[in-house]
């Protein structure tokens, strides 16, 4: 849900055109920032039910985006159950065998929420997460400074099995634990302090990753057909169900990036 006001109305327009399209599980990300919505805990469950969208609130993380960040706007898990409860009554967490980073809990009435407590209580050691940028570059944690340059590869004409290679041998040398590290910090305060545009958080942390781009630095166009993201990979439990999802994703980047050529 939008921080900024002029984008409350479109986010409210886009989650009515999902479920006008068809979309039945809907999620609805909020970020909870003391000062700025910790009171609208409530408000978001029950607009969540009444969407058909299931809410799953985030703590305030100090990723390089958050240049305002400080330990004092987190709102953490402990405190949002908390609000919750006072409101709902009982709350019941939601036994199940995933590898998602949300925890999911259970009001009386059915309601089902979910919380992403990664900067209270990380969850680097079982995380199967990454991210691919607008300008190719895959991350393999969200608090890392560095990825793979994927589009480097792919322009200059690496093969199918090549880039497969790439991201197998990134992924199984993977030892980032960006959250349980800033968790660990005596004095912890934000990542980055400023961000250029040209800056690699610019566009992780202010833009939708596979959003279409209008001007000369666009490369992507959103192909959510297409689209088997890297942070599904871990999910793949068998070599030849990993081997496929990559195939998936491999024939997603090299059909974007050619026809954006």
């Amino acid at each position: 849900m939008g921080a900024l006001a002029p984008a409350h109305a479109p986010v409210l327009r886009g989650i009515e055109a999902a479920r006008q399209a068809g979309f039945r599980a809907l999620k609805i990300d909020a970020v909870v920032v003391r000062g700025t919505n910790e009171d609208e805990l409530a408000d978001l469950i029950e607009f969540g039910k009444r969407a058909g969208a299931e809410v799953r609130f985030i703590e305030y993380m100090d990723v390089g985006g958050a240049t305002q960040w400080s330990r004092s706007k987190v709102v953490s898990r402990a405190e949002i159950l908390d609000a919750l409860s006072r409101r709902y009554g009982r709350i019941a967490p939601v036994v199940e065998d995933s590898s998602a980073p949300a925890e999911r809990f259970l009001l009386a009435d059915g309601t089902v929420f979910g919380i992403i407590a990664s900067t209270t209580k990380s969850f680097c050691r079982r995380c199967d997460r990454s991210r691919l940028t607008a300008d190719g570059i895959w991350y393999l944690c969200l608090y890392a400074q560095n990825g793979t340059d994927l589009r480097k590869s792919l322009r200059s004409g690496a093969t199918r099995e090549e880039i497969k290679s790439l991201i197998v041998s990134q992924w199984a040398k993977r030892t980032d634990r960006g959250a349980e590290e800033r968790k660990d910090l005596v004095s912890r305060g934000v990542l980055v302090r400023r961000l250029s545009p040209r800056s690699p958080f610019h566009d992780r942390h202010s833009r939708h990753p596979l959003s279409l781009y209008r001007d000369r630095h666009s490369i992507f166009q959103r192909n959510d057909a297409h689209w088997t993201l890297a942070e599904q990979l871990a999910g793949k439990q068998s070599p030849t169900q990993l081997g496929r999802a990559l195939d998936q994703l491999v024939a997603a980047v090299s059909t974007v990036y050619k026809s954006a050529r």
